[in-house]
């Protein structure tokens, strides 16, 4: 059965940030996945969550490009030890060999390589958690964060060859050509980033090997932090939490199919554990009910068909069930506190 990935939590918070930075209300985003700032605080953030946020953003915005933009405004150098360990590097190759080593330190579940063919080196990324559904704006993102990483190293002069992209981005190439200024090709295997292998010797302006090797050690010893897993009752509550953002279906079939087992293993590994998989659904769909009412003006009915549910009344019954009493009197006791 597949373990969960996880992800840093000073990367959400810089997340947050940089959505706010873009006028939008990172609480807003949240709610629609029953999460809070408190409740992201202080400990690694489920993988599905982190690139749940991204879509949710770029759904609540209107904008199919919007992880490129965000990358833009995102501060790498915030990110602490491995900003530290690129930039302070002797080349460009030795940036991209320890970025791509220690990446595990940020984030889990996800493969980075530096590889070269010919006259090209390529930087490759993508999520290996099959229960992050929806990872589009995550790959824009993080190439967008790559890119820009890459560029600022070269200077001025220097240009990228091409990129590549697993999903579909067709319909907004020109976006994409335009963000990158150079060729960019959807559908591939592998998120990638492709430039002339000379580069790799490109030497780093503010390269130093004492902050670079003090870097390395702190990056070592958040590597073996992170190699911690989720339980399996968060991962099915953060699985299920970004599916509902986005109105997917969160049918015990699509979560076994997920999590890499047959429906059959995946209610033992449940019984094994302790839960039921349809409380586990009527938790989540309650906690991020009980978030867009208190945070959000999201009507009832928009709400209910995010939720998963055929029409408000079902919704209202349900919510009355398992919170105590109706979603408007929750809302407006809510907002009155």
């Amino acid at each position: 059965m597949h373990a969960s990935g996880t992800i840093a939590p000073q990367a959400t918070t810089l997340l947050l940030d940089a959505i706010a930075s873009k006028g939008q209300e990172p609480d807003s985003i949240l709610a629609r996945l029953g999460l809070t700032r408190a409740s992201l605080a202080g400990h690694d953030t489920p993988l599905a969550i982190f690139t749940g946020i991204l879509e949710a953003a770029a759904r609540e915005r209107g904008d199919t490009t919007f992880g490129l933009k965000l990358g833009r405004a995102y501060e790498l150098r915030s990110l602490g030890s491995i900003a530290t360990v690129a930039f302070t590097a002797p080349t460009l190759g030795w940036a991209l060999a320890k970025f791509t080593g220690y990446f595990s330190s940020l984030q889990s579940k996800t493969e980075t390589r530096l590889d070269v063919s010919g006259d090209l080196a390529r930087l490759c990324y993508s999520i290996s958690d099959p229960t992050v559904r929806s990872r589009n704006q995550d790959a824009d993102f993080t190439m967008a964060v790559v890119h820009r990483m890459v560029t600022t190293i070269l200077g001025a002069g220097r240009s990228i060859d091409h990129i590549d992209f697993e999903h579909d981005c067709s319909d907004d190439l020109d976006t994409y050509r335009a963000h990158f200024r150079c060729s960019v090709q959807p559908r591939r295997a592998r998120n990638a980033i492709y430039f002339p292998v000379a580069y790799l010797e490109h030497r780093v302006d503010g390269a130093d090997p004492v902050a670079n090797a003090r870097a390395e050690q702190e990056l070592q010893d958040a590597q073996s932090a992170m190699r911690r897993e989720l339980d399996l009752s968060t991962a099915i509550q953060a699985w299920m939490s970004a599916a509902l953002a986005r109105g997917l279906d969160t049918d015990i079939d699509h979560a076994a199919a997920d999590f890499g087992v047959s429906l059959r293993t995946f209610q033992r590994r449940l019984a094994e554990s302790g839960f039921n998989f349809v409380d586990i659904r009527n938790t989540v769909r309650v906690q991020i009910a009980k978030c867009m009412l208190a945070s959000t003006a999201i009507p009832l009915t928009a709400i209910a068909l995010q939720l998963g549910y055929s029409e408000a009344s079902a919704f209202s019954r349900s919510f009355k069930v398992h919170a105590g009493e109706t979603p408007g009197d929750y809302r407006a006791s809510a907002r009155g506190a």
